[in-house]
């Protein structure tokens, strides 16, 4: 493949007060081997150091777009808006992105024009020192199956077209958690995904990040049920819930027995870990979604955390045969 060949690809990083985590994840964007590509860096309003470390990095294919702090959902938009690729790479920030992982992605959707999404595997840090986890994934079904039942992504590894983001309206606002899954849920009814079967990222956990917060976790598991139930009200106009009622459509949101079964699990890790206010937050949001058998049997297995030897001896072993202390990735 000549150079001249290979679209442009409109790699988007947004930050907010995130200085610690500039350098090594921007030199890991201008280390691609991919060599037809411009990195677009918003600083989201930061109060540190983060805009400072931004433009400390010198290279025709970077710059930095600085705007008053709006959430990031907005910041995303305004990057994608600000580059003219044909394809845009989503980049987390503070995560690392291996050299090949751009000309990988860009290799396979040049060849399947009906992929309209990339992905990758990708290693998940734990912990500064901790062994890494690979989230390696295989494509089963469809987007639209997939993507109904589980996000096959997450969000920093993506590659997809940029007609693709312009043709479904990109980015909504009103998804302040789980935008990618309401993009990607729209997207799929116009094209399909793959993942590049090689660790191309490596995602970090970060202190303030979703996983690590159980009021940003149950946040971003309503967000993500509502993004499930808009893409599955579509009408014959291709209007679904909030196209047609704006921001009041969060209260026709039904309950959700998927959703009491993930937050039931969410609950049972954080008491696993010794946080039984925020596993009893989680249970009871579970518990509104809809009391399923399963989601009952966990409700009184959280009980026996007061007996700690019981807890330890009993349900320890029954959450590791049934794989329910799995990190949330």
């Amino acid at each position: 493949m000549q150079m001249t060949d290979m679209p442009l690809v409109s790699v988007v990083t947004v930050y907010y007060n995130r200085e610690a985590y500039v350098d090594e994840a921007i030199e890991s964007l201008l280390a691609q081997t991919y060599p037809h590509l411009e990195i677009i860096a918003v600083d989201d309003g930061s109060t540190d150091g983060t805009l400072k470390a931004l433009k400390r990095f010198d290279d025709p294919r970077y710059r930095v777009v600085s705007k008053p702090n709006s959430g990031f959902t907005d910041a995303v938009n305004v990057g994608i808006q600000a580059g003219g690729g044909a394809m845009v790479a989503i980049h987390g920030s503070g995560d690392i992105s291996y050299p090949d992982r751009i000309a990988q992605q860009a290799a396979l959707m040049q060849a399947r024009s009906e992929v309209g999404l990339v992905g990758c595997h990708v290693a998940i840090e734990q912990s500064v020192g901790a062994p890494h986890k690979i989230r390696a994934r295989q494509k089963h079904a469809p987007l639209k199956d997939t993507i109904s039942r589980s996000n096959p992504f997450t969000h920093g590894e993506v590659m997809f077209r940029r007609a693709l983001y312009d043709r479904v309206g990109g980015y909504r606002p009103f998804f302040q958690y789980a935008q990618d899954r309401d993009l990607w849920v729209r997207m799929a009814r116009y094209a399909d995904y793959d993942i590049v079967p090689e660790t191309l990222y490596t995602r970090r956990k970060l202190a303030d990040g979703v996983a690590v917060n159980p009021t940003k976790l149950l946040m971003q598991a309503y967000f993500s049920d509502f993004a499930i139930q808009c893409g599955d009200s579509v009408d014959m106009h291709g209007r679904d819930l909030l196209d047609k009622h704006g921001p009041k459509a969060a209260f026709l949101r039904k309950p959700s027995k998927a959703l009491s079964k993930k937050l039931s699990g969410y609950a049972m890790q954080w008491m696993h870990r010794g946080e039984p206010d925020a596993a009893n937050m989680l249970m009871e949001a579970a518990l509104k979604e809809g009391r399923l058998p399963s989601t009952l049997l966990k409700h009184a297995l959280c009980h026996l955390y007061q007996w700690p030897s019981v807890w330890r001896l009993c349900v320890t072993p029954v959450l590791e045969r049934y794989n329910m202390l799995r990190p949330h990735l």
